[in-house]
C-alpha cells in the first residue's frame, strides 16, 4: 500500500513538473489594435488585486486608478484631436496617479513612483496572462498630463503616471514576437564577486 502511495505520489510530481508553464510577464506585449470583445470584468478586477501588490516601501499605497466610463472616454479621446480617431478604436483606458506625501524628487518620492510604476507593469502582466493586450501611452497621447488629470477628476497633488490602453488583442498574445533588445541581459548585467 505505501509503495503504490509513493508511486502515486512521483506520478504526480512528475506530471506537474512536465506541465508547460508560461510566465505572463513574458506574453506581455504593447498592443495597439484591439477586437470589440468585451473584456471579462472579473479579469479587470483581478488585475487591480495584482497591481496593489506591487513592492511598496512604508506602504504608502500612493496609486490612484481610475477607469473612464463611456463619457470620460470620450473626453480622453478628444483631448488631442488629430488622434481623436485612433483613440476612439481603443475599447478600454485605465488612468494611474500617484499620490505621495514625500517632497517632489526626495527618495521616499522616487520610491513611491517606483511603486506605481510597478503596480501598472503588474496590472498589465495580469492581464497578459488572461490573454488581454495592453498598452502604456502616457507620453504618445500628446496630451499635456493635466488635462488627463482634469478629465478623470483626480484628487489634489496627484500626479499622472500612467495611461493604459487595455482589450482583446487583434491577434493573441501567445506567440507574438518580442521586440528585440538591443542589449539584451548580457549587455545590461554586471555580476560582481
Amino acid at each position: 500500500m505505501i509503495r503504490s502511495l509513493l508511486f502515486i505520489s512521483a506520478l504526480i510530481a512528475s506530471s506537474v513538473n512536465s506541465l508547460a508553464f508560461t510566465n505572463p510577464a513574458t506574453l506581455r506585449r504593447s498592443v495597439a489594435r484591439f477586437t470589440d470583445a468585451p473584456v471579462d470584468s472579473t479579469v479587470v478586477d483581478a488585475a487591480l488585486e495584482a497591481a496593489i501588490l506591487a513592492p511598496n516601501h512604508f506602504m504608502s499605497e500612493p496609486w490612484r486608478f481610475y477607469i473612464p466610463g463611456p463619457q470620460t472616454t470620450a473626453s480622453l479621446c478628444n483631448l488631442n484631436p488629430e488622434k481623436t480617431k485612433m483613440f476612439e478604436k481603443v475599447p478600454n483606458w485605465l488612468v494611474v496617479t500617484m499620490k505621495s506625501e514625500n517632497e517632489k524628487h526626495s527618495k521616499l518620492w522616487l520610491e513611491d513612483l517606483s511603486a506605481v510604476s510597478c503596480a501598472v507593469q503588474n496590472f498589465m502582466t495580469s492581464l497578459a496572462g488572461e490573454g488581454v493586450g495592453s498598452k502604456w501611452m502616457t507620453g504618445a497621447l500628446g496630451s499635456p498630463p493635466e488635462a488627463i488629470l482634469g478629465t478623470v477628476k483626480a484628487g489634489e497633488g496627484e500626479e499622472l503616471v500612467a495611461a493604459v490602453w487595455f482589450g482583446i488583442p487583434e491577434k493573441e498574445l501567445e506567440g507574438a514576437k518580442a521586440p528585440p533588445r538591443k542589449l539584451g541581459v548580457a549587455g545590461t548585467l554586471t555580476k560582481l564577486d
